[in-house]
């Protein structure tokens, strides 16, 4: 039961820390720092300058800055989801054996 309150306590917080980070990513216009999904620029782990871009991007149009923005509200995601993941694995396991829990 501890180890289901921690998840449960950890995904709760780290929701609301990610609503946080979608709002930096808003706040700085960084929606469109990875053009392209699940990779940013053709690549899994966004180009630390120029000439790491794909021929079709515009260097122009390439900020390092809003790419790492929109990359850790990615990664930052993926995390928070699997908490959640684990929490309800957890919250399955816990409550399955409950008399008390009715199951639709």
């Amino acid at each position: 039961m501890k180890l289901f309150r921690t998840f449960s306590y950890l995904s709760t917080g780290l929701t609301y820390l990610l609503i946080f980070v979608g709002g930096m990513v808003r706040v700085s216009g960084a929606g469109m720092g990875c053009p392209d999904w699940p990779k940013c620029f053709d690549r899994w782990i966004p180009p630390t300058n120029v000439s790491q871009l794909p021929d079709y991007i515009d260097p122009a149009k390439f900020n390092i800055v809003l790419a790492w923005i929109e990359y850790s509200n990615r990664l930052f995601g993926a995390l928070v989801g699997l908490t959640i993941t684990i929490a309800l694995i957890l919250a399955i396991k816990y409550f399955s054996h409950r008399p008390t829990i009715k199951w639709p």
